[in-house]
């Protein structure tokens, strides 16, 4: 696990070259305009020769053998749909990387719910539920917590690809 200043783009490429599930919980931008330039904001590194965002352009790069990618983000799950193209975005660059499975949001996220979505999320998994399955399973125990019972909490990810 990264956190603060250790999370660089540096360290974070190469923590998740060998892992098999990718989890990222940092700040997420759509860009409309030139959609593999979406990312994730990590940490600067100090001597300036990291500037602290991953874009998708980056990630499609890598060569991942991860089964899932989690972005625990904002609007991590959508993409601009270039004609004959799909949807170009973060999901895309993971799958360009060899991810096969990916769970994004499609609207800003309330941080303590998507923490609480996300803990539910990886109980599921490791209970050895399928991904869409976990995520169903984590969205119903957020939907009975009186917190976090209206759909703006719990229903922004999905899960995409397979």
């Amino acid at each position: 696990m990264l956190n603060g200043k250790d999370a660089l783009e540096s360290t974070v490429t190469k923590t998740v070259a060998g892992a098999g599930i990718i989890h990222i919980a940092a700040h997420g931008l759509f860009n409309e305009v030139d959609p593999e330039r979406s990312g994730v904001i990590l940490s600067q590194a100090p001597d300036g020769n990291e500037d602290g965002y991953l874009e998708a352009h980056e990630i499609a790069q890598m060569n991942l053998s991860a089964r899932l990618a989690i972005l625990s983000t904002c609007v991590s799950g959508v993409g601009y749909n270039y004609q004959g193209e799909g949807l170009i975005g973060l999901a895309r660059a993971f799958f360009a990387a060899g991810v096969p499975a990916f769970v994004g949001s499609t609207w800003y996220v309330d941080s303590a719910a998507t923490t609480a979505l996300m803990k539910e999320l990886h109980r599921a998994l490791k209970e050895g539920k399928a991904v869409p399955q976990a995520l169903k399973a984590a969205s119903i125990a957020l939907r009975a917590d009186r917190k976090y019972g209206e759909p703006y909490y719990w229903a922004a990810f999905s899960v995409i690809g397979r």
